[in-house]
């Protein structure tokens, strides 16, 4: 369960990604958030379930929103 305040959006939520990066692996592409989302380098998701979410590619936009707000704390 979160302890972040505010807490951080559901696995489920449409704004799950900006959930808090637990344990970053930018080396290989991936990062494991608060909410027990795994976010691809390339926008593509894995739900808690096993749920895979298609990636997307937009310029400049492939790591979690949070990424460079993790790195500067």
């Amino acid at each position: 369960m979160c302890e972040h305040q505010p807490r951080c959006p559901g696995a489920k939520s449409p704004q799950r990604d900006t959930a808090r990066i637990l344990v970053p692996h930018p080396e290989q592409g991936w990062y494991l958030l608060c909410n027990k989302v795994v976010r691809f380098e390339d926008g593509g998701e894995l739900l808690p379930d096993g749920t895979a979410l298609p990636s997307y590619v937009r310029a400049g936009h492939g790591t979690p929103a949070n990424a460079q707000r993790e790195k500067a704390s």
